[in-house]
């Protein structure tokens, strides 16, 4: 497989942008608003609320959810 100057340079151009904007978003005034810093901010408050909740994955199954799924082969 080869790799013409072109896409070499387009890749390039592609990393060097990838690692600036990573760079500036960690590292400058900016970083209060940028995406990263808002998602991952969101992220903590999601999981920080999460955990305090008491667990309710129970509440949400239908009672007769094993009746049905035993049966599935049954349809026709």
């Amino acid at each position: 497989m080869t790799i013409s100057i072109l896409d070499g340079a387009a890749f390039a151009c592609f990393v060097l942008a990838w690692g600036g904007y990573a760079y500036v978003a960690d590292h400058s005034g900016w970083a209060q608003g940028n995406l990263i810093t808002t998602v991952h901010a969101l992220r903590r408050r999601w999981m920080e609320e999460a955990l305090r909740r008491e667990n309710r994955i129970g509440d949400t199954r239908s009672p007769t959810h094993n009746d049905v799924a035993k049966f599935w082969w049954l349809r026709a």
